[in-house]
């Protein structure tokens, strides 16, 4: 029941390289060969054909289109699908996660503290409004992110600035710590999206403009975008990239989003015909696509990232530790719609002995079987076990005693609270309401009746961001790098979603940043773990499985490539699917 806030983020082992540069201190997975695999699934056969409509089924929208950036947005998975058929990112990763490759930038250079990178940007890239690629865009952008009320708190702690180099190409960013994995940020996380500084006026109310393959077919409009339904893109016929034979991409002539939050009805839609492929992260789903679901005749090509180099994101309980809490669960119910908030008031989900009733109430095990159907594993942290990074947490085992045993302690303490805890959980879909239930059912028999709170995953995310909530059903921290999730844990910044400010996770993740060796990095991200272990902002749950399914009709869905420095055909292999986002330019029907 994943409600994900994506922001991509998993290392390698062996040296990686940055511009040519060996970078010692990176750990790979070498073990694990690229996400297309010797199959071949999703990688086309014969020549490509141009023309034609995709519908993908996605499982959320965003709050404002015009708004839609990597600079000004809130993207989770399904935003990054939306992004990469708009946009491009300054880098991108290799099929072995070891080494950044260049797209609209070219090349990452760092000085002797890993403080300051210089980075060489692409040459004649225009944006959908005709405006040129420059350093200057690049400088607009991260002007844009630093002032919006959410991405600017997120970078924050990372970004001291970034100007224009000494050539209209040539641009700078000066980090606050040392970094030596920085070019992975501009591969892999949102500002890493570069879109058309026109965007950022004023009182702009028109479409997201980019330099991706697809373009909104009236810029000065989002009419395109039904929010909570659909969006369409046309081809942007000034595209920069070709293919490696030189034909200009993208194939397609359009792309539509089909907003479908439930995945019964997304599968039932892929079945139909309705839509072209979809994503799915729910095991009952990929269970029964895995048993053979056809469409149009045939069965249905899949892909998931059970055996994927990128670390997964995470299925827990996010528990706000800052202690707000609501009017509305105190009086016994929940109405999403006049849900009122008290600052100040220490909310039961703040003090650890609640938490970890949660912690021991939920036997994962079980989870794993009857809410993902055995789809994927159980989760104990941030790591799964086969991850270099991973070392027992010591997370609390499943233990009704305790659990009764913690919440009798905070009541003997509280006497006033009456049990009540709401869990914000994403509406419209079964699955998520299935998942409710139990862990509704599993914390009940310890003293805690969990309130139903259920939303829009937008307005879930806002709240979590905000922190206006108790506890909530979450999906993160999986990808590339395990140093990108930074952010999300930097105390007292506003993208540490639960608000846990811990010394000892700073610390260790500041080492892990600037950590001259692949042992130090281990072991200071294994610190982290383990101190959420003990403090539990987080209530693991299973590892979320994401799977992608296509009509067979499709074509080259996995199989997307990189251009060089010196051309703009694409011809070395990318990582890609990448958990619930895709690309699209080379994709085919």
């Amino acid at each position: 029941m994943p409600n994900t806030y994506d922001r991509r983020t998993f290392l390698t082992h062996s040296a990686a390289t940055v511009g040519g540069v060996a970078m010692a201190g990176t750990v790979v997975d070498s073990i694990l060969s690229d996400v297309a695999g010797a199959s071949g699934v999703g990688v086309g056969s014969g020549k490509p054909v141009t023309g034609g409509t995709l519908t993908v089924g996605i499982t959320s929208d965003v709050t404002n289109p015009s708004t839609f950036s990597g600079q000004t947005g809130k993207l989770d998975a399904n935003g990054f699908c939306v992004a990469n058929a708009i946009f491009d990112t300054i880098f991108l990763v290799n099929t072995a996660a070891n080494s950044y490759l260049p797209n609209l930038g070219l090349s990452a250079t760092p000085s002797n503290n890993y403080q300051t990178w210089t980075i060489q940007l692409r040459q004649g890239v225009q944006f959908h409004d005709g405006s040129n690629f420059t350093a200057q865009s690049v400088v607009d952008n991260y002007t844009a992110a630093k002032q919006n009320a959410t991405v600017g708190t997120a970078i924050a702690p990372l970004l001291h600035d970034v100007q224009v180099g000494g050539n209209a190409h040539e641009v700078v960013y000066n980090v606050k710590l040392p970094w030596v994995t920085f070019p992975y940020y501009l591969a892999e996380q949102q500002i890493a999206y570069i879109a058309g500084p026109a965007m950022f006026a004023n009182g702009y109310s028109g479409a997201p403009i980019g330099t991706g393959p697809f373009r909104a077919a009236n810029l000065s409009s989002a009419s395109n975008w039904v929010l909570g339904s659909h969006s369409t893109w046309v081809k942007n016929t000034n595209y920069w990239r070709n293919d490696a034979s030189g034909n200009s991409l993208p194939y397609l002539n359009s792309i539509v989003f089909k907003v479908i939050v439930d995945p019964s009805t997304r599968l039932s839609s892929l079945r139909s015909g309705s839509i072209n492929m979809g994503i799915f992260t729910d095991g009952q789903s990929i269970k029964s696509i895995e048993g053979g679901v056809t469409s149009g005749g045939k069965k249905v090509a899949f892909l998931d990232d059970r055996n994927s180099i990128r670390q997964p994101s995470m299925n827990c309980l996010i528990c706000n530790v800052q202690g707000k809490t609501e009017f509305t669960a105190l009086a016994g119910g929940v109405n999403p719609s006049t849900l009122k908030w008290q600052n100040g008031y220490i909310a039961p989900v703040s003090d650890i002995r609640i938490r970890q009733a949660f912690a021991y109430s939920i036997n994962t095990a079980t989870y794993l079987k009857t809410i993902d159907d055995g789809i994927g594993a159980v989760s104990n942290g941030i790591f799964r076990t086969s991850s270099v990074y991973y070392k027992n947490p010591n997370y609390p085992a499943y233990s009704t005693s305790k659990a009764k045993a913690a919440v009798a302690a905070y009541k003997a303490a509280n006497k006033s609270w009456n049990g009540k805890i709401a869990l914000n959980y994403v509406s419209q879909s079964k699955t998520a309401q299935t998942g409710y239930s139990f862990i509704a059912a599993a914390v009940k028999p310890a003293g805690i009746t969990l309130v139903p709170n259920p939303m829009s995953q937008a307005t879930l995310i806002h709240q979590c961001i905000v922190k206006e909530y108790d506890i909530a059903t979450w999906s993160q921290f999986g990808g590339i790098l395990p140093d990108l999730n930074y952010v999300w844990w930097d105390s007292g910044n506003l993208a540490n979603f639960a608000g846990l400010a811990d010394p000892a996770v700073q610390s260790a993740m500041q080492a892990a940043l600037g950590a001259p060796n692949v042992a130090d990095q281990i072991s200071n991200w294994q610190t982290v773990n383990s101190k959420f272990a003990q403090d539990l902002p987080y209530i693991w749950l299973d590892e979320t499985v994401s799977c992608w399914a296509a009509q067979a009709t499709v074509q080259n869905w996995a199989n997307a490539h990189a251009p060089s420095a010196g051309s703009v055909n694409s011809t070395t292999p990318v990582f890609n699917p990448e958990g619930g986002s895709i690309l699209w330019a080379e994709i085919w029907l």
